[in-house]
């Protein structure tokens, strides 16, 4: 089993771990005077702690189990796909398109307080019921419809659990989380489309998120181009859709970020299957030279219960 997490900021180039099993079964890793235990035949666990634009970040590994990256107060995992679990220091959960793909199997955690879901493509009723608490609250786009999906999976409106549906541009609050809501889709004439003019993600069909927590402010694009408006947000923490095809490749998602300039960039939704296949090390290295702080997981490192934290 090969694992690996790189860390980029203008001040640290590069961090990397990697461990197979014909490797050494103990070694000691060391940077900017933070050091961690490795122990490659258990569970390995790092802190590494970065100053950058005058901001701690805090980053926080538990192998075999999960990512974390700590932000300041929030634990951020991404669990394979387009799945994105956030937790305030509050223990407030959210959770970010939940599911497909076999990302969430033999995960049943039942601590999200919030899920957000940006369109059909990323609609899973079983997921949501893994990841959602009992009172959780389910802020979904208004035209993701179960009768247009071809999966079995039960409508928004009868989920057992409070239902909030947005349009491309709406604002709700649920708890201490501000959420807006925002346009996503492919431009007809932008790189996703094809000679026709034809798009998999038409305008309409879907939204990305903005989220606001402990005045920390989380953006994901959903399924989309770059969008004009897109580098005016005010984004601390920005999960880069980087998986091209059919939604913005890396070479875009490394440019907005530059324009974002935000104090993390966690690229997500790459790679879990062909049509998403991309060069996830490439993008590291062109935000990285852009002086702006990325953190990578290679996506086959997934759960296999409820998130462990170190």
């Amino acid at each position: 089993m090969l694992s690996h997490l790189r860390f980029h900021t203008h001040s640290v180039e590069s961090f990397c771990v990697q461990s197979c099993g014909v490797a050494q079964s103990h070694e000691r890793i060391e940077s900017q005077g933070e050091s961690a235990d490795t122990d490659i035949n258990g569970e390995m666990s790092i802190t590494i702690s970065v100053s950058t634009r005058s901001r701690e970040l805090f980053t926080t590994v538990s192998w075999v189990h999960i990512m974390t990256v700590r932000v300041e107060s929030l634990n951020i995992s991404w669990l394979g796909y387009a799945t994105v679990r956030i937790e305030s220091a509050d223990g407030f959960v959210m959770y970010i398109d939940p599911g497909r793909y076999d990302v969430l199997d033999d995960y049943y955690a039942h601590d999200g307080d919030l899920v957000v879901v940006t369109h059909n493509h990323h609609y899973d009723s079983d997921a949501i019921r893994q990841v959602a608490a009992e009172t959780a609250t389910i802020v979904a786009f208004e035209a993701i419809a179960a009768e247009q999906i071809d999966r079995d999976v039960t409508a928004v409106s009868e989920l057992p659990y409070d239902i909030i549906c947005v349009d491309a541009e709406s604002h709700c609050v649920v708890g201490p989380v501000d959420i807006w809501s925002l346009p996503a889709y492919n431009k007809p004439d932008g790189p996703t489309a094809d000679a026709d003019g034809s798009v998999v993600h038409p305008r309409g069909c879907g939204c990305g998120y903005r989220l606001s927590i402990d005045n920390l402010s989380i953006f994901w694009p959903g399924d989309s181009d770059v969008l004009s408006g897109f580098h005016r947000l005010p984004v601390d923490i920005f999960l880069a859709n980087i998986g091209g095809s059919v939604v913005m490749d890396r070479h875009a998602a490394a440019s907005l970020t530059a324009a974002l300039n935000p104090q993390l960039t966690i690229p997500i939704h790459y790679d879990t299957i062909d049509l998403l296949a991309t060069d996830a090390d490439a993008f590291v290295v062109d935000v990285a030279q852009q002086n702006c702080p990325v953190v990578i997981e290679d996506p086959n490192e997934r759960p296999v219960w409820a998130p462990v934290w170190v």
